[in-house]
């Protein structure tokens, strides 16, 4: 009898395991089809970035889930170096989070690494050395603002932080517009933006 009652058992749990599996392909499946395709994805974070895509030397996308939403993460470098993230709503093609670093870490020219890393310690010498050109907190907000396409009047919170990396002076600024967090890194001296991050406010 407890034979009997056992493979009954294991007999069910094979029935239900099927049909879970069948579930979740199934699930996987409809949920695929209501997904904007990976090519999509990529040409939105292209788009978005106004690079040429020509200029585009490598790009990854993959699908992830954030807080309990499915997007894909895209990653891409240009020619000079910059590195590009983004994160896209794999449902509608809204674009949820990005920021990208133009702090020159990669280069694709096919120069040795200690001759690109020469001419990135001479350029920071260089702009070090002109600390007099600093273009203040005031400016570098401005700068951010105008790449936000924002006022300073519609924002709330804006907060600016001078610091030094490499020798050279930079400004972290900071504020929030709508549902969406800003971030910028500019450049004390030419007012160069070398980093951004937007995400939501919800994230």
């Amino acid at each position: 009898m407890k034979k009997k009652i056992l493979a009954v058992t294991m007999a069910m749990a094979g029935v239900m395991a099927f049909a879970g599996a069948a579930y979740a392909g199934s699930l996987a499946q409809r949920n695929t089809s209501d997904m904007i395709t990976e090519e999509r994805a990529k040409d939105i974070a292209i788009e978005h970035s106004k690079v040429n895509e020509e200029d585009v030397k490598y790009i990854f996308a993959k699908i992830d889930r954030e807080h309990g939403m499915t997007v894909y993460e895209v990653e891409f470098f240009v020619s000079d170096g910059i590195e590009y993230d983004y994160e896209i709503n794999a449902a509608t093609g809204e674009i949820v989070g990005f920021d990208y670093d133009a702090e020159m870490h990669y280069s694709f020219d096919g120069r040795p690494r200690e001759e690109r890393r020469r001419d990135r310690d001479r350029l920071i010498a260089e702009t070090s050395a002109a600390d007099n050109n600093d273009i203040g907190a005031d400016k570098a907000k401005k700068k951010a603002l105008e790449d936000a396409g924002v006022s300073e009047s519609e924002v709330r919170f804006i907060e600016s932080e001078r610091d030094r990396d490499d020798g050279r002076i930079k400004y972290e600024i900071k504020f929030f517009h709508g549902s969406l967090e800003y971030e910028y890194e500019v450049d004390g001296a030419t007012g160069r933006i070398t980093e951004r991050d937007v995400e939501s406010i919800y994230d």
